[in-house]
């Protein structure tokens, strides 16, 4: 695989700060095919990241939902957002808070239900993955 065939993942907690859109001079930045945007939201107070992700003109566009540490689902829109891909997972390490698993299940759904690819990482801890969760899937181009 060549090197502008490789994929390259710019996963930002401060869009609306950092800018991911457009370059050090303010210009819309133009995304090479290979280079795909994405947001961390483990809660609703990182919603405003997904508002900032809709504006991005990358080719791709991902939600990393983790640690997810509440539930969201009832609170997106896959299917109006226009993402490519989701990534959920549980906290980890020392102290790591627990995931309810139904909550990954509504992210699942939505998921499945628009259409996007849907990659589960782990439960979080020492959990073990219920098999229903076992999913991981990538976003073809």
């Amino acid at each position: 695989m060549k090197c502008g065939e490789c994929p390259f993942y710019e996963k930002d907690e401060c869009p609306i700060r950092n800018g991911i859109d457009h370059d050090e001079c303010g210009e819309p930045y133009d995304w090479p095919k290979n280079v795909w945007a994405g947001v961390t939201v483990e809660d609703k107070h990182a919603f405003s990241r997904v508002i900032a992700l809709s504006l991005v003109k990358a080719p791709v566009r991902f939600i990393s939902f983790e640690p997810l540490l509440e539930d969201v689902a009832g609170k997106i829109n896959l299917k109006v957002m226009g993402v490519n891909w989701v990534i959920v997972g549980g906290e980890t390490g020392p102290g790591a808070r627990p995931m309810d698993p139904d909550w990954a299940r509504g992210i699942r759904d939505q998921a499945a239900a628009a259409g996007v690819p849907f990659f589960f990482k782990k439960m979080g801890g020492n959990r073990p993955t219920p098999p229903d969760l076992a999913i991981r899937e990538f976003p073809t181009f």
